[in-house]
């Protein structure tokens, strides 16, 4: 009974981390420089920046217990093998990530921004 019960809780909590994940997923606005992020169901991220150098910042993400883990792909310049881990909150159609533990100062710069879901039409 013990068991049964242990097993409902962890498939539970595991749905419950899916559908928030799923949250994630679309293409996001930065309101600070108004990059674009797109967050993928493949686990993927794409981060588009509009710094005037048309950089791309590419590769995978992963989540787990409430955190997500972002690593570059390793052709991407910037910070390889390197995986940056953080929180996030969703607040009023807001998106926060707050750092965990990355050493990628880029990485950190273009996701701590607040980003807004982009809508269909933009």
């Amino acid at each position: 009974m013990y068991i049964l019960f242990f097993v409902m809780i962890i498939s539970c909590s595991h749905k419950d981390e899916d559908e928030k994940y799923v949250e994630l997923e679309g293409n996001w606005i930065s309101r600070f420089d108004s990059s674009s992020l797109e967050i993928t169901k493949d686990e993927t991220f794409a981060v588009q920046l509009q710094d005037g150098s048309g950089a791309t910042i590419e590769g995978t993400l992963w989540h787990n217990k409430g955190y997500v883990y972002f690593l570059n792909y390793p052709d991407i310049a910037r910070c390889k093998g390197d995986t940056g881990i953080y929180q996030y909150v969703l607040i009023g159609g807001n998106l926060e990530f707050s750092v965990v533990k990355d050493r990628c100062n880029s990485r950190i710069e273009h996701l701590t921004n607040i980003w807004y879901k982009k809508s269909k039409a933009q």
